[in-house]
């Protein structure tokens, strides 16, 4: 299921939905998303080709499929079915998160990042212009990923210190978002686990200053060595207790308008036209279906590395502006 939406780019609209209702309702699952985060996979991802993925969670693996198919689709703000739903299902998530992955934390530090980057651009540029209906779409999507990084801090910061890392990383992003309407309690959560750590953080620095060797070099896995000896002194009484955010899949009036003709071609698919002979170019059923191509290149083990308009290097490039 993770190939399959991780190959989104690729596959037809059929499977895209498919996969992405099947994981909004495993989502709803409280001890799925537990137990997620409890299997660690062998060896590296194969499938995955933007990068190497090893010592990963199963959790943080769906965490990371999650957030490049909201990478991908929240672009355009056209369909909103699928960022939506993304979003919604990494909601479900965030309460048994533990143990993310640097690359998972990374991920959802920086879509967050480049949201907000998109959102202050054309908030002000709403400001003296006609009503932008993407801006309201951009501070929903915006809510709904803070949403995500302050339930993990609230709930499980000293078992995810790579977040904390990332959202240290990228702290400037965020004050720069404080004030603003509908994002405060939020955004004051947030503040209070960077203040924390950075008053730590500075107070080593400064020890280690004025010592007589000098100040030791910081890479990263000495900030993260300290992120995780300060999360043992957190409290999470610091912060203040938001409403838990969940979504429920709820079925459409008529789903077997969508699901009977999908079924059919992934059936189609799967035999490649050796057991069911059929003019398919004839076929109604099968016409209301973005075409088995995607779904033959799925069952034949392909994927792709189409770029997008929110690609990982379009994120990196307005990340630095």
């Amino acid at each position: 299921m993770c190939q399959a939406q991780c190959a989104c780019a690729h596959a037809s609209a059929g499977m895209r939905r498919a996969s992405q209702i099947m994981l909004l309702i495993l989502s709803q699952d409280t001890s799925f998303s537990h137990n997620i985060h409890k299997v660690m996979l062998p060896g590296s991802v194969p499938w995955y080709r933007e990068r190497v993925l090893s010592k990963i969670s199963l959790g943080s693996l769906v965490f990371v499929v999650l957030l490049r198919t909201a990478l991908q689709n929240v672009g355009q703000l056209q369909d909103l079915y699928l960022p939506t739903n993304t979003l919604a299902a990494l909601a479900n998530l965030a309460p048994q998160v533990s143990g993310l992955h640097s690359h998972a934390a990374q991920r959802l530090v920086g879509l967050a990042t480049l949201l907000a980057r998109r959102w202050l651009k054309l908030s002000q540029a709403q400001a003296s212009s006609t009503p932008n209906q993407d801006v309201q779409v951009l501070h929903d999507f915006l809510r709904i990923l803070l949403e995500v990084i302050n339930t993990v801090l609230s709930l499980n910061l000293g078992r995810n210190p790579e977040l904390v890392y990332a959202l240290l990383h990228r702290q400037e992003v965020f004050s720069q978002l404080r004030g603003r309407e509908g994002l405060a309690e939020l955004l004051d959560n947030l503040q209070s686990v960077i203040d924390f750590f950075n008053s730590r953080l500075d107070s080593i620095k400064g020890e280690q200053a004025a010592a007589p060797e000098g100040q030791a070099e910081w890479s990263v896995g000495r900030v993260l060595e300290l992120v995780q000896t300060f999360a043992q002194s957190w409290r999470g009484e610091r912060l203040k207790q938001l409403p838990e955010l969940r979504f429920v899949y709820e079925e459409e009036a008529a789903p077997e308008e969508f699901f009977v003709p999908y079924c059919w071609s992934l059936a189609v698919a799967a035999t490649g036209g050796r057991l069911l002979c059929w003019n398919l170019g004839s076929m109604a059923l099968l016409s209301q279906v973005e075409g088995a191509e995607g779904e033959e290149a799925l069952l034949e083990g392909q994927t792709s590395n189409a770029s997008s308009a929110w690609s990982d290097e379009a994120m990196l490039a307005e990340s630095q502006v």
